[in-house]
């Protein structure tokens, strides 16, 4: 990527590296900085350096094992399936709470007065959480006051997608190297992940693609109409990658896919 600061790690281990990782060790390693350096590296390589990108197809010396593949395939679809877990789980928690929407509008249309409200706060006071919600339920009836007490709408959304520039490097760097895998990989290490890696993107696509269509139209109109916060970026860049990487795929392997061009 353009005006990024990239960190080149390794593909394999050596005595005179610089480095104190090889590039599948730092992909699993602590340091969260040294961790994004590692996948932005593994992203640019994918795509860009056929020489490295051989290293990463090399069987090991002596046993002929395709280990470095094996390990970087590994940590990058763990990546994938964790944030499938995350979106899969948002969605679960979006449909079980459809039925429960419609009972705050019971205290926000009241016709009560503010008075009134507050002495039956008094009354019931020996009940703390009722007296927190009664309370914020009478300032969220006064407009000024309502905007700093209310949720973003799109808040959830930039909350769940704001850890995703990892998974999404990882998802260009599996869909990079299987797709150069078909003419470079002169071993055949890749092929019996691609299965794995193919099915792990299109799941990950569908939850992706269910969430936002589970989001509410007022809040597609206020994405549309507001600007495009880091955060939110990240969400449409994590769509448009995997649908650019399942692309690249089915493209690259659709004879063997029994897909008709």
């Amino acid at each position: 990527m353009e005006g990024d600061q990239r960190l080149e790690f390794p593909v394999l281990p050596g005595f005179n590296s610089p480095s104190k990782y090889c590039l599948n060790e730092a992909l699993i390693c602590n340091d969260a900085l040294l961790q994004h350096l590692a996948f932005l590296d593994l992203s640019h390589l994918s795509s860009t350096n056929m020489a490295r990108r051989q290293e990463v197809f090399s069987l090991s010396q002596p046993g002929g094992h395709p280990y470095t593949w094996r390990a970087i395939a590994s940590t990058c679809l763990q990546q994938v399936d964790m944030l499938v877990t995350k979106v899969h789980i948002a969605n679960a928690a979006k449909l079980a709470s459809v039925p429960l929407q419609q009972h705050p509008e019971k205290i926000f249309h009241t016709t009560v007065s503010d008075d009134e409200l507050l002495k039956d706060v008094l009354k019931t006071s020996s009940q703390k959480p009722s007296l927190l919600s009664r309370v914020r339920a009478i300032l969220m009836t006064k407009p000024v006051l309502s905007y700093f007490l209310m949720e973003l709408p799109d808040a959830k959304s930039r909350q769940l997608f704001a850890t995703c520039q990892i998974p999404i490097w990882a998802i260009e760097a599996l869909s990079h190297l299987a797709a150069a895998s078909y003419r470079e990989d002169k071993y055949g290490v890749v092929q019996q992940s691609l299965p794995t890696i193919i099915t792990s993107l299109v799941t990950l696509h569908d939850n992706v693609e269910k969430y936002f269509k589970l989001q509410p139209p007022a809040l597609r109109r206020y994405g549309r109409e507001t600007p495009v916060a880091p955060r939110l970026l990240l969400s449409q860049q994590l769509r448009e990658t995997l649908k650019t990487s399942i692309y690249r795929l089915t493209d690259t392997f659709s004879s063997h896919l029994g897909i008709q061009s």
